[in-house]
């Protein structure tokens, strides 16, 4: 991956003579001089490859995890990273067959696009989809303006993948769970959604069952089913990548709250 080579330099300013502006800094890639943002100068730069080395660091050298797969996007110019890391060989029932493998996404940016983030999910194996996990239990997300913690990264993930048993469970009990309308209501009036998104939402058909969002009136649309008509529309439907990650960071603070 031929990652940029993220500097900063000052900005000045026109005052008669140059001056520098004390309170801020631009970076660029300093190979191809495009600049990514105009930051303040308490910003910290936290290269793509340092977050991935960290990531990997733990991943690679965890035998218990068994085989990783990884797949990496960089997007804008390179001043945003998406890695994706999957665990194959580790399968999660969460019902009726249906397995799961746990999943790590990792995002960074330059461009103030987003925060060092490590977000933890899963890869629905019967469709292909992400599946996105409750935000308070597994999350690291941090300001660029803060120093990057390596240590705390890596006790982020150890805990983290020690925790899925537990997220699988909530999985679990979500496939008996029915939708109520004000619960349906709530949740997709939490989502960054523009009305088209609704409309093709509701004419999503989930792929395991064949049930679509409409099934909430015979009051057959279940938790899990409702979940996973939305990660399967953002998985494969939603083209920009800062509009599918803000839906599923939504959904992460949306269904933590329903975890029960």
């Amino acid at each position: 991956m031929n990652y940029p080579k993220v500097i900063s330099k000052p900005i000045y300013y026109l005052d008669g003579r140059p001056k520098k502006v004390e309170t801020h800094k631009l970076l660029i890639d300093e190979d191809t001089g495009y600049n990514f943002a105009v930051v303040s100068n308490r910003y910290s730069i936290t290269p793509h490859e340092e977050m991935l080395e960290v990531i990997e660091d733990v991943l690679f050298h965890s035998p218990e995890y068994g085989r990783v797969e990884k797949e990496i996007s960089l997007y804008d110019n390179g001043g945003k990273l998406e890695a994706k890391y999957r665990f194959p060989e580790i399968k999660i029932d969460i019902g009726g067959g249906d397995m799961v493998n746990p999943q790590i996404s990792v995002l960074n940016s330059y461009d103030l696009g987003w925060a060092r983030s490590i977000l933890f999910g899963a890869f629905r194996l019967i469709c292909s989809n992400g599946l996105v996990i409750g935000k308070r239990i597994f999350e690291y997300k941090q300001k660029h303006s803060a120093p990057f913690n390596r240590q705390e990264v890596k006790n982020t993930l150890i805990i983290a993948m020690e925790g899925l048993s537990d997220q699988a469970e909530i999985w679990k009990r979500w496939v008996d769970k029915l939708v109520t309308i004000k619960e349906y209501e709530t949740i997709m009036e939490s989502l960054p959604l523009a009305q088209k998104d609704v409309i093709a939402i509701g004419q999503e058909v989930e792929i395991g069952s064949n049930i679509m969002l409409d099934n909430i009136k015979t009051r057959t649309l279940t938790m899990m089913l409702f979940f996973n008509i939305l990660c399967q529309y953002t998985t494969h439907k939603v083209q920009s990548h800062i509009k599918r990650v803000n839906i599923e960071n939504a959904m992460r603070k949306s269904f933590y709250e329903r975890r029960k």
